[in-house]
């Protein structure tokens, strides 16, 4: 095997490992992280209203 195909099959391996971790590992945390904002906006406590700031601004109202 030479140094070219060697230097391919790691990559090809690299590759492979870091979709499993963005797969198994980041995705599922940002998706949790999403629910719970989500969940949390049903709470008058903790809703969120700066995510809103936008739309009641004086500059919208005219």
């Amino acid at each position: 095997m030479t140094g070219k195909n060697k230097w391919i099959i790691a990559l090809v391996i690299l590759g492979i490992c870091g979709v499993v971790v963005v797969e198994g590992v980041v995705n599922p945390r940002i998706a949790a992280k999403q629910t719970q904002y989500e969940a949390e906006q049903q709470d008058p406590l903790t809703h969120d209203f700066a995510a809103l700031a936008w739309e009641i601004s004086p500059i919208s109202a005219i």
